[in-house]
């Protein structure tokens, strides 16, 4: 995950848990790696856990905590985490990144659970203008930071209309121009152009997306709309997965939040396919 990070590289927490288990910067990495090795969240959120037992004030776990719990979905429980990272260090990119995700996911249950396609909300207005001023303000911390990039262009396509679109569309490009393995800009941007009836274009994006990320349910699901998909051959025998619900607005086919729920059944189903080598790194860890 593109958002999750630590101050203490890899094969160094192994060795540092062997004399410290507490040791809080490890335990904050540890985390991390049994993640990347496809652990499922709810066995990696101990290791954070236990990181801000020891240091309540520890913000890179309070950031890589709240990014969990938000993979989760549980965007409520992520929100104090990002505050509490917020009020150590203002300008902490991954806090500001993180607190617009929670304003934008509570933004976008608002218009679901009010069908507020049918009049205006000062609220659910209210709650896009705080996302994009926490996404905003990231980006003059740190006008490099891709994700808030990403993210910033994600809200503005959902919730901004035509005009929105159009900027997000140039804020999509502008990652992939930075950095052409960024699977999500691929993604969200083919979604962009499939909404413009721009089919042939999306399709392709798409394929760059899959190609990035195969393992990413949302994108297969995307590519099996396309029969002549150099990649159709793929899915054939395969499942379609669940329906995913509506994100943008009250007329698109995709929601980031599925898409996060969707990444979360992704991961478990790596650890399933790898659980021996996962099983004893873990034990390996919880001995140490």
């Amino acid at each position: 995950n593109r958002s999750l990070q630590c101050d203490s590289p890899a094969p160094s927490a192994r060795s540092a848990l062997k004399l410290n288990r507490h040791h809080v910067p490890s335990l904050c990495n540890l985390g991390l790696l049994l993640l990347s090795a496809g652990h499922p969240p709810r066995t990696v959120a101990p290791y954070f856990e236990r990181a801000l037992a020891a240091d309540p004030a520890h913000v890179e776990s309070l950031c890589n905590y709240g990014r969990l719990k938000q993979e989760l979905g549980k965007h409520a429980e992520s929100q104090p985490l990002f505050e509490a990272a917020a009020r150590l260090q203002p300008d902490n990119v991954d806090a500001l990144n993180g607190l617009g995700l929670v304003m934008e996911a509570r933004a976008t249950d608002r218009w679901q659970s009010l069908e507020l396609g049918r009049h205006f909300d000062p609220e659910f207005d209210r709650m896009v203008s705080q996302a994009d001023s926490y996404f905003t303000r990231a980006l003059q911390v740190a006008p490099s930071h891709l994700d808030s990039v990403c993210n910033r262009a994600a809200l503005l396509h959902a919730h901004r209309g035509e005009e929105g679109m159009g900027e997000a569309a140039r804020l999509y490009r502008r990652v992939l121009d930075t950095d052409p393995t960024h699977a999500e800009a691929f993604y969200n941007l083919a979604f962009l152009r499939q909404q413009r009836m721009e089919v042939d274009e999306a399709r392709v994006l798409y394929e760059r997306a899959y190609e990035l990320a195969p393992h990413r349910q949302q994108f297969r699901n995307a590519l099996m709309q396309f029969s002549e998909s150099k990649h159709a051959g793929d899915f054939v025998g395969g499942e379609e997965g669940d329906p995913v619900r509506s994100r943008h607005g009250a007329h698109a086919s995709w929601n980031r939040e599925m898409r996060r729920d969707e990444q979360r059944a992704a991961i478990s189903s790596d650890a399933d396919s790898s659980s021996s080598s996962s099983s004893s790194l873990d034990t390996e860890y919880h001995s140490a």
